[in-house]
């Protein structure tokens, strides 16, 4: 993904209407290169150490969140941004749905081992 590319994710406003309650706000957003194992707060998929990643921290409901989106689900902001519409990251949630408790366990287990 190129700098101009990231520069169009991050003007992606991942969060939406999620921001309701009064002192909800962002507090970084900005792209790193992991130094371990993470899941994508979108896609629930596995983001590899050394991938570039999307990390927004935030306050919502009075408590500090991280949200990390992986390589694809950047790649699908980006193209929803170009094609100025959802359609590309929409496709992408809950994408690992149908089997998430199975494959979350599987995956936690995968990034202790990984980061350990």
């Amino acid at each position: 993904m190129t700098p101009e590319q990231e520069k169009n994710v991050l003007s992606v406003d991942q969060f939406g209407d999620d921001f309701s309650s009064p002192g909800d706000h962002l507090l970084s957003d900005k792209f790193v290169t992991t130094r371990k194992v993470f899941k994508c707060c979108w896609c629930q998929g596995p983001i590899a150490k050394g991938e570039r990643s999307r990390v927004s921290k935030c306050v919502m409901d009075c408590e500090i969140q991280t949200c990390r989106y992986c390589g694809e689900c950047c790649q699908a902001m980006a193209t929803d941004f170009d094609e100025d519409d959802c359609q590309h990251l929409g496709d992408r949630v809950g994408l690992h749905d149908a089997d998430r408790q199975e494959r979350n366990a599987a995956l936690d287990l995968i990034i202790e081992k990984a980061n350990a």
